[in-house]
């Protein structure tokens, strides 16, 4: 087990969550700055045998979950927005897109909305490429796949297993209408 003591919520980079969805945050409400007890370890050796009670209470109720660790209430709220700074195309697809099994959605339109959400939210799109990467690692368990397919003769690349929502079809169709316009 790794134990990490932060002031402030962590932002880890890693789009499938899968770092945030072991951990177990736990939100700290007292400081101790400038009141430290620097007789606290001669006080706890006096209540040693109550505190290895106190644990073995605990490891048996861990063990009646099946080995699991409950998350508190108290670290819920920071654990989603661990996962929210560390994986904000997690968010993305919450927003505009729809998990549908008999769905596909070409990818530029997907590049293109997210592009036009990340900006709005002042976060640096990246490449294509880069999105790409970040989006199927984001949406795995939905066994999202790459394709591509001939349509009129021309290859297309889509993403089977999903789809726009109503506003971010919108939008596309208001950017197909204005780069037709244009180029």
């Amino acid at each position: 087990r790794i134990v990490i003591y932060s002031n402030e919520v962590l932002q880890l980079t890693e789009n499938s969550n899968a770092l945030t969805g072991r951990m177990v945050v736990l939100k700290m409400t007292r400081s101790f700055y400038d009141n430290e007890d620097t007789n606290l370890s001669t006080k706890l050796k006096a209540e040693l045998s109550g505190i290895f009670n106190w644990a073995m209470e605990g490891l048996n109720r861990r063990n009646e979950r099946g080995g699991q660790f409950t998350q508190p209430q108290s670290g819920k709220e920071l654990l989603e927005l661990m996962a929210e700074l560390g994986n904000p195309i997690g968010s993305f697809v919450e927003d505009a897109l729809e998990i549908d099994p008999e769905a596909e959605v070409n990818k530029d339109y997907v590049f293109a909305c997210y592009k036009h959400w990340a900006l709005k939210k002042s976060i640096p799109p990246g490449t294509e490429l880069a999105f790409k990467r970040r989006f199927l690692a984001a949406i795995q368990e939905h066994r999202i796949v790459s394709d591509s397919k001939r349509v009129d003769g021309n290859r297309i690349h889509v993403y089977r297993g999903v789809k726009l929502n109503e506003k971010a079809q919108k939008y596309v169709d208001s950017i197909s209408n204005f780069e037709e316009e244009i180029f």
